[in-house]
């Protein structure tokens, strides 16, 4: 069940386009790299615990998408850094009474569709992992047929 949990911890990976995001320091910097064109919210659901199916957590998502790229990565880990710009210090931050709760998920997943790639940044204590990865591009055809299962 632990493995699951951390597929799971995996796949829901996202990062902050916000129009201008690029990698930088710990994880997505503010580097022109695409305008959003979409924004998707997701609420996570998870159960940290195996042992107690009771207890449910919930986290919202972001996917931020442009035409080139898209991130996904917890809402409030994004709205945190953006707190951060806008405070000018990370201690201005924290003194800040109406910052956002802090995000259980730090993982963010760049998907660059000119170059072909997934980047994955994530923070495994003690220290900052990122990783690039091909991208399979799903090739579809939608066909004039339809079953009855």
């Amino acid at each position: 069940m632990k493995n699951c949990g951390l597929v799971t911890i995996f796949l829901l990976s996202f990062f902050s386009l916000s129009g201008q995001s690029n990698l930088e320091g710990r994880f997505v910097s503010r580097k022109e790299i695409d305008q959003i064109t979409l924004v998707c919210t997701y609420r996570l659901i998870f159960q940290p615990d195996s042992l107690n199916p009771y207890e449910l957590r919930e986290e919202p998502m972001l996917l931020q998408i442009g035409n080139q790229t898209s991130l996904f990565q917890s809402e409030n880990y994004f709205l945190g850094q953006e707190g951060i710009r806008k405070a000018g210090s990370l201690n201005n931050f924290w003194n800040d009474p109406h910052r956002p709760p802090s995000p259980r998920f730090l993982y963010q997943i760049l998907k660059n569709y000119p170059y072909g790639k997934i980047t994955t940044v994530d923070y495994v204590l003690p220290d900052n992992f990122k990783y690039q990865e091909d991208m399979q591009i799903l090739k579809w055809e939608i066909i004039d047929e339809s079953s009855i299962i």
